[in-house]
């Protein structure tokens, strides 16, 4: 099934070519309201401010039942088990995702998961706090076809998760989505401009 949210993205998708020498900096920006009930907007944004791909509908929202089990029932991005928190993190790990992985297509996408370390901002609070595990990633919609809450995670749908990874994949020369390299992958969290002034 295809998520809802796939139509509603204005996907810019450059032609990049098949290969550069080197991959230049790429920042995944990720914008999302404080009313995480709202999606937010994924893009790719190359080192000269280009847009590379999106934006793509992203969702930062955990799941109320299970954070709620953890206690932490307002969801603290701050806190294990709470929303994704804002900052700035590095792309840690690119995993292989699937029915035939530690990382469930349900749950994980069929294709990879970028693995992101907080280093600033709130979200390395929530590292000092305890919290770990953060991924960008896809999986199945709801049967409306909504995406689904995570466990404090930013989830895509498969569509748009694929085509980030054919961005970055195209961006860096290589074939394989787990060999792309994150040394030049950079990710910042931030709340939409309006919200930020406040």
């Amino acid at each position: 099934m295809r998520c809802k949210v796939c139509y509603l993205n204005i996907v810019s998708l450059k032609d990049i070519g098949k290969s550069r020498l080197g991959m230049t900096q790429v920042t995944i920006e990720i914008i999302l309201p404080s009313d995480r009930r709202h999606y937010g907007t994924l893009a790719l944004i190359e080192d000269t401010g280009a847009l590379l791909a999106g934006p793509f509908i992203a969702y930062g929202k955990a799941d109320n039942a299970k954070a709620a089990s953890e206690g932490n029932r307002i969801r603290d991005p701050l806190l294990e088990w709470g929303d994704t928190p804002n900052g700035e993190y590095a792309v840690s790990s690119i995993v292989k995702t699937g029915d035939e992985t530690d990382y469930p297509a349900r749950s994980y996408g069929p294709e990879a998961a970028l693995t992101i370390d907080p280093v600033s901002g709130p979200a390395l609070t929530a590292k000092e706090n305890g919290r770990n595990g953060i991924y960008i990633h896809s999986g199945q919609c709801r049967e409306d076809g909504s995406l689904r809450p995570t466990f404090g995670c930013v989830r895509l749908s498969n569509e748009d998760m694929s085509a980030v990874l054919h961005a970055l994949r195209s961006v860096s020369g290589v074939q394989d989505s787990c060999a792309i390299p994150t040394a030049s992958l950079f990710v910042r969290v931030r709340p939409p401009e309006e919200e930020a002034v406040l």
